[in-house]
């Protein structure tokens, strides 16, 4: 039975179908900072990760959808160099994420989530991204007292399950199981995005200011920060893919005669 634990807990990766990594970030470029969009293109991956993922022993289920990344700070950002200067916190044990923002001028800080709070009480960490919800669940936005609404990246995981406990499951059992499956990856899409207006609406009474990250300076370092990722933090054919979802979802929606 632990076994059987373990291998419905594993999680996979949303950019590469590698199931070494619990959560990441969809390489979406700025103009595909939307959860309908994003929701879009996740389904248009979700063949090509479950196809890859499958020789390596692994079933997808469902995908988990997290919520968007903002960037909470002790002090208001206002531009790009601002945010630069901001010491950020990244996950501890992930180089080549530490390198990434290295070498896109900021100024990341890698630790142990369970050590965010004593950074930003101790000045070690003045800022790091996460989606509101978090934020407000542990408390992290009472040290960082601006909300920077930039849309960052939707963090989106997947569960799994190993192929050989898949097959224990008895053939009439399996289609109940992935319709339950995706019953929670709807109600995620509905109820995640309202969890975190609702998160920033409850800091907002406590003192957040938050801040919109607008204008061409904003999309064009976003830009190009989706675009440093791909073949480096995202493998070339996925971006690609997610990219070329993007923007079919944006002529779909784009109203006639323009």
């Amino acid at each position: 039975m632990a076994a059987d634990r373990r291998a419905t807990s594993r999680r996979c990766c949303a950019r590469c179908g590698s199931t070494r990594c619990r959560r990441r970030h969809l390489p979406l470029s700025a103009s595909a900072r939307s959860t309908p969009r994003s929701t879009s293109v996740t389904d248009k991956l979700t063949p090509v990760i479950r196809n890859r993922i499958e020789p390596k022993g692994f079933v997808l289920l469902n995908w988990g959808h997290v919520g968007w990344t903002q960037v909470f700070t002790k002090k208001p950002v206002q531009t790009v160099d601002d945010l630069k200067k901001v010491k950020l916190y990244t996950s501890a044990g992930n180089d080549r994420m530490v390198q990434w923002f290295k070498s896109n001028g900021f100024e990341p800080r890698a630790m142990a989530m369970t050590d965010i709070m004593t950074g930003l009480t101790t000045g070690m960490i003045e800022g790091l991204p996460t989606p509101p919800l978090a934020a407000l669940m542990f408390q992290w936005y009472r040290q960082t007292p601006y909300m920077l609404d930039i849309g960052l990246a939707p963090i989106v995981g997947a569960s799994v399950i190993t192929t050989k406990t898949w097959k224990t499951i008895p053939d009439a059992d399996k289609p109940k199981l992935l319709a339950a499956a995706d019953a929670v990856e709807q109600r995620l899409r509905v109820d995640v995005p309202k969890q975190d207006q609702s998160s920033i609406e409850m800091m907002a009474k406590q003192g957040l200011t938050v801040t919109k990250a607008t204008g061409p300076e904003w999309r064009t370092e976003l830009d190009s920060l989706g675009k440093t990722m791909r073949g480096e933090m995202v493998p070339a054919d996925i971006y690609d893919l997610a990219n070329k979802a993007r923007e079919e979802f944006r002529r779909q929606r784009k109203p006639a005669g323009q």
